[in-house]
Formats: C-alpha cells, structure tokens, sequence
C-alpha cells in the first residue's frame, strides 16, 4: 500500500516495488487485525465495514425485544455483541473519522437504545477507551510509547508535544495527552 495524501487529479507513477524478482502488488486498502486501513488512512473503510457488521448483529437485539426479556438482559447482549465490536481499536479509528462517520455508528447506539438497552454514546467509549489505554502505557516502562508520556515539573499535567498537522493532532498520543491534561 502506498500512502498519499495529496489531492492531485493526476495519478503520480510509482515504480513497482520487487522483491526476489516478484512484483508487489498495490493495494487501496487492507485489512490488518481486523481493521482496515486505506492508501488515505481515513476511517470510513473501517467505518462502512463496522457499520454493515452490526446492523446484521442489530436483528438478534430486535429479536430479543420481541421475546420481552428484562432490560438487564438486553443491555448485556448489546455489550458484549455489539459495544465490543465498537470498542475494538476504537482509541486507532475514531479520530480518523468524519463526522458523517461517527453519526452513522451513533444510528446504531440510538437504536439499541429505542430498543431498551442501557447503551454508552460513541465519544464516551472513545474517552474511556483512550483512558485505560493510556493508563496502561504510562503503567509499562517497557512500552513503546511509554516516553511520550512525561509530567511536566509540576507533576499535573503531561508534556505537550508541539504538532504542524491536524493528522497528528488527532493521534492517539496528543489525543491522550489532550484529554489527560484538561481532565486535571
């Protein structure tokens, strides 16, 4: 996969990558541990794919609802089925999505919800997400990640790192480290 994120009309010629003699192939998108990331590292791929896998998983909540079973019940088939299914890596995706993105999977939230099930906005899963994954990381002195994460000397706040980009303004690292830092 070769990333682009220019807007040019034309497409610019990429030499074919060889290797032992085969030609690599192109790809627009892939699917790498159940996400799937495209040459524009947007989420609407990942999005769509979401979207059409929990609309499936939707008619057994339908189905439970017509067989009157209690709230309680409901709510942990909808939490284990289908929050899970959103919670997956959604610390890697949400920030990549469009605001269209984002209220197309809230359709499904607010349906669970007419439905009877005790159900969790999209943007407080993310926060939550982004919370126990950073704890973790700031918890792992072995971490990949673990230095982006220092106190300033005041030890409240973390240390902001400076960012041109809005790409990297809405990585999980200055996303987390936003977060953290207006939660104290």
């Amino acid at each position: 996969m070769v990333i682009d994120f220019r807007n040019c009309g034309a497409k610019t010629n990429i030499n074919p990558l060889r290797i032992k003699n085969q030609q690599v192939e192109i790809v627009k998108t892939y699917k790498y541990l159940g996400n799937i990331i495209d040459d524009k590292l947007s989420g609407s791929p990942n999005v769509d794919t979401l979207f059409k896998k929990l609309n499936k998983k939707m008619y057994f909540v339908r189905k439970l609802r017509s067989l009157k079973l209690s709230r309680n019940t409901l709510s942990t088939f909808y939490r284990c089925i289908i929050q899970s299914n959103f919670t997956f890596c959604l610390s890697n995706w949400y920030k990549l999505c469009t605001s269209a993105d984002i209220k197309k999977l809230n359709k499904i939230v607010s349906c669970a919800k007419k439905l009877g099930c005790i159900t969790t906005n999209l943007s407080d899963l993310y926060i939550n997400c982004l919370d126990s994954k950073l704890k973790k990381i700031m918890e792992n002195n072995n971490h990949p990640l673990h230095y982006k994460f220092s106190y300033l000397p005041s030890g409240r706040r973390l240390r902001s790192i400076p960012s041109r980009t809005n790409r990297y303004k809405n990585s999980f690292v200055l996303s987390a480290i936003r977060y953290r830092n207006l939660s104290t």
